[in-house]
């Protein structure tokens, strides 16, 4: 949904500009522009849906996980269509011809009709679009240009990142403009401040109150950062999909402005929104003050671990467990940390909030490695039993397996 999406406005903003700059596009033009974003958006759809997802293998179709998402870590997966290599390698080449052949039938159709200079604006779009959606896919497909950045497999998370901010860039120009157009630049600058602090609580402020330290059980790596953003994301495609209905009379008439036929507002209802707006505002600050805190915590947490100073580790996560914002993965790096000063009862401790956080199969196989050095048998037992019933053909617990009667011992 997400790249089709991104896909569907980065075609109207091109249109948008086009219309603005007063170029005149044929029937043919804006039918082989759609078509280029149809099919760049159809690359990404078989990069993502290939059966043979997961692999780190450019150039071999059907082997990539192209989506842009890392769910290691989280309860979460991806789950594809699983269309096969044949048919997926067919697929992009098809899909790359088409995306190609349309994009220059329909830049060769503006410029017969305008100049360069009028069609930067919707070029740039285009560039925005193919920078994520066409060229590394293709590239990844085909194993072309892995040496440069974005455009390698590795680097995909960041040429994504281009369209992310192209997409949010363009959503606030349009909302600015139909809010505070005709506005002073004061108040064009107070509008965009009240997004920042409105974005900021619908961001943070359900990572808060469904932490596990409230009313939560998923920790915030574990895959509440990224249900939270699915949750915005589909709330953010059902309402930019009534903003692109502007043109229709009935949806401007309820999001723009008050028809001369209505009554005078409520006094009372007015009140009540202005307080549900200060109020909202006020939570909105608050998040974005610890979104930045524990941004910069962390920073100094990461620091703290290259110098393997453990005091300072432990306080930086203990703040962030103030904010539910406690991590399996942080607390195992902790772990491993103690473990290599000699601090067994810590590291254990470390350990096993890490599998209290998360079940993994690496803080359990510490903690059977640890009870063995503390020369604790049953607690050796029981933590090798948690790893096989999670993951019986992890490296780890094989290698467990192999060494049972040594730990034993």
């Amino acid at each position: 949904w997400s790249p089709w999406h991104y896909s569907g406005q980065n075609y109207g903003i091109a249109l948008l500009f086009l219309r603005r700059r007063g170029v005149a596009v044929s029937p043919v033009a804006k039918r082989a522009l759609y078509t280029s974003f149809l099919a760049s958006y159809a690359l990404v759809f078989m990069a993502v849906q290939g059966a043979g997802a997961g692999s780190d293998s450019p150039g071999t179709p059907g082997s990539l996980n192209f989506a842009p998402v890392d769910y290691d870590g989280t309860v979460f997966q991806f789950v594809g269509l699983g269309i096969s290599p044949t048919i997926q390698l067919a697929a992009v080449w098809i899909s790359g011809a088409t995306y190609c052949v349309s994009l220059a039938i329909a830049l060769l159709s503006l410029l017969r009709k305008s100049s360069i200079r009028d069609l930067l604006p919707s070029m740039l779009v285009l560039f925005i679009q193919a920078l994520w959606f066409a060229l590394p896919t293709v590239a990844v497909q085909m194993g072309w240009f892995q040496g440069i950045d974005p455009l390698a497999y590795k680097s995909r998370a960041y040429a994504f990142m281009w369209v992310a901010a192209a997409h949010f860039a363009q959503y606030l120009w349009i909302t600015c403009y139909y809010a505070a157009g005709s506005e002073t630049r004061q108040a064009r600058v107070k509008y965009l401040g009240k997004t920042l602090l409105v974005g900021s609580a619908l961001w943070v402020f359900p990572t808060l109150v469904f932490a596990p330290n409230l009313i939560g059980v998923l920790p915030f790596d574990s895959g509440l950062a990224l249900l939270t953003a699915s949750v915005v994301n589909i709330h953010h495609f059902i309402l930019d999909g009534a903003i692109w209905k502007l043109r229709d009379g009935r949806v401007a008439k309820m999001l723009l402005r008050p028809s001369s036929e209505s009554v005078l507002p409520d006094p009372d209802l007015a009140a009540g929104r202005g307080l549900g707006m200060r109020v909202a505002l006020a939570i909105g600050a608050f998040c974005l003050i610890v979104s930045l805190g524990l941004k910069l915590d962390l920073v100094r947490t990461q620091q703290a671990f290259a110098r393997a100073d453990l005091a300072a580790v432990r306080r930086g996560l203990e703040h962030r467990n103030w904010f539910g914002r406690d991590s399996a993965r942080l607390r195992l790096d902790l772990a491993r940390l103690e473990l290599r000063a000699g601090e067994l009862t810590a590291a254990a401790s470390s350990a096993r909030r890490s599998s209290e956080l998360r079940p993994n199969v690496e803080a359990f196989a510490m903690l059977v490695r640890i009870a063995a050095r503390q020369g604790d048998g049953e607690a050796a037992s029981e933590a090798l039993r948690a790893a096989v019933e999670l993951d019986p053909d992890h490296p780890d617990v094989q290698k467990l397996l192999r060494n049972i009667r040594p730990l034993a011992r």
